[in-house]
């Protein structure tokens, strides 16, 4: 028993330097599962990765199984295991003998069994851990052996499995991490410096991946659109940056529909498209964690008051009125109201009321119904 526990103890302190380094370098699972293997006398072995419902399964890793059943398994078999789910109900971290959960005679009555282990041979039986779950995805490990040696198999590799587990899912966790955070954008930037119209590309969670250098102008000219300290795509408005971050999540699921930012000194038109770029890289671990959608957002600059033209004239030539003064005039004179004009243009109801009474002094009105009624009067003019 000390001799097995010595061996055991050197195998775990041998696969737990993999593991460390397979934590930044996600291609060193495979050396890890067939180190795994050979430890556990050559036996059969699939780390994978699926969804609650089994609609989708991804072998990350394995050994000892042929390409075409793992092709087999991912395409179908995944889905009629009766293991699968027992794996991904047990807690994590905890290892399961198949045969304590599902008696043998059951599973081999299955055409998972027949059509998919039997041909395989020396596999009818499992050790399995649980090492991952979020969201609706799982992922285990199973080692795969002949039931005529179940019990001794799973003595010895269920305290392997128990060594390792503890840093299997801390590996796990730190690929996870990289995977959320590292997510650079190496695509070909070519066409979108080619774009006449300010252009972006950014993330699901609004941080600016690439922008050409008709948007870096744009976004440097006014406050209304920034790009703040930690990368992200900002309107000032916060009303308005709701609405964008919904238009995300719609995008996303390819609903199309533009927003308007009608902002007094820089009213703007934004195009929220997905963009797919190159496939994500679902091999190995990478499969196991979901790629954030990123999206190209063309701003189109709309033309100040465009439909008032003549009357920004006078008011600006009678009256010396700024912009934002102006902007305040007409829309008044549309019939809005001084609440929803700020929270459309991001701007405090103080700003709003500062810049109406500065419009009162210089048209020597003192009423809003009486610069409404000086709009209506130079229109007619």
């Amino acid at each position: 028993m000390t001799g097995m526990k010595a061996t055991t103890t050197a195998i775990v302190s041998e696969l737990s330097e993999i593991l460390d380094s397979a934590a930044l370098d996600p291609s060193r699972w495979s050396e890890f599962i067939d180190r795994l293997s050979r430890h556990t006398g050559d036996s059969k072995i699939i780390f994978q990765a699926f969804d609650d419902d089994l609609t989708w399964c991804t072998p990350m890793h394995s050994a000892g199984f042929s390409e075409q059943s793992l092709r087999n398994y991912a395409g179908y078999f995944a889905s009629i295991s009766p293991w699968l789910p027992l794996l991904g109900r047990i807690r994590l971290g905890e290892i399961a003998l198949t045969d304590h959960h599902l008696p043998l005679p059951e599973l081999h009555r299955t055409e998972f069994y027949n059509d998919m282990l039997r041909p395989e041979g020396a596999a009818d039986s499992a050790t399995g851990v649980h090492l991952f779950s979020e969201s609706n995805r799982k992922a285990t490990l199973a080692v795969h052996f002949s039931s005529q040696d179940a019990e001794a198999m799973h003595a010895k590799v269920a305290p392997i499995l128990d060594g390792l587990t503890r840093r299997m899912r801390q590996t796990l966790n730190v690929n996870r991490a990289l995977a959320k955070y590292a997510n650079t954008f190496n695509e070909n930037t070519s066409l979108l410096h080619s774009l006449a119209l300010p252009a972006l590309i950014i993330d699901q969670e609004g941080r600016v991946l690439a922008l050409n250098t008709a948007a870096t102008e744009l976004l440097g000219q006014h406050n209304a659109v920034t790009i703040d300290g930690a990368d992200r795509f900002r309107f000032a408005s916060t009303r308005f940056q709701a609405q964008f971050q919904q238009r995300l999540g719609e995008a996303a699921t390819g609903s199309a529909g533009d927003l308007h930012l009608d902002h007094p000194e820089m009213p703007l038109t934004i195009s929220v498209l997905p963009f797919t770029g190159r496939p994500p890289d679902t091999k190995g671990v990478g499969s196991l964690f979901t790629s954030d959608r990123n999206f190209l957002v063309l701003l189109r600059r709309q033309p100040l008051l465009a439909p008032c033209g003549a009357l920004v004239e006078k008011l600006e030539k009678h009256f010396r009125l700024t912009p934002a003064e102006i902007r305040i005039v007409v829309a008044l004179s549309q019939g809005e109201n001084l609440g929803s004009l700020a929270a459309a243009w991001g701007v405090s109801p103080h700003t709003i009321r500062a810049q109406l009474r500065s419009a009162f002094a210089k048209t020597d009105t003192h009423k809003q119904h009486e610069l409404v009624a000086l709009t209506h009067a130079l229109r007619d003019r």
